[in-house]
């Protein structure tokens, strides 16, 4: 992924034009939902980020990004709390 930021937006808008033609196939809508969760990441957009990865993790449990997706949301919003208690 890149770090320019309209880069970025740019991925972030093919990848959600993509997501609402092919959400709910399950070959290739997990690969989507985890390349728009990395992009909310490197912009900080942590919650969002995790909610896309628990998606991920609960839409499409026999997915093989599910167990990753599912690890990295736990990952992401254990350091958040960490960072910010309340």
């Amino acid at each position: 992924m890149t770090g320019d930021p309209s880069r970025q937006t740019e991925a972030q808008q093919l990848l959600e034009s993509l997501l609402i033609r092919h959400g709910s196939d399950e070959a290739i809508a997990p690969r989507l939902l985890t390349a728009l969760a990395n992009v909310h990441a490197l912009r900080g957009e942590d919650e969002q980020a995790a909610k896309m990865w628990m998606d991920v993790a609960t839409r499409f449990p026999l997915s093989a990004r599910a167990q990753g997706a599912a690890e990295q949301a736990a990952a992401t919003l254990s350091a958040a709390a960490l960072e910010q208690p309340d």
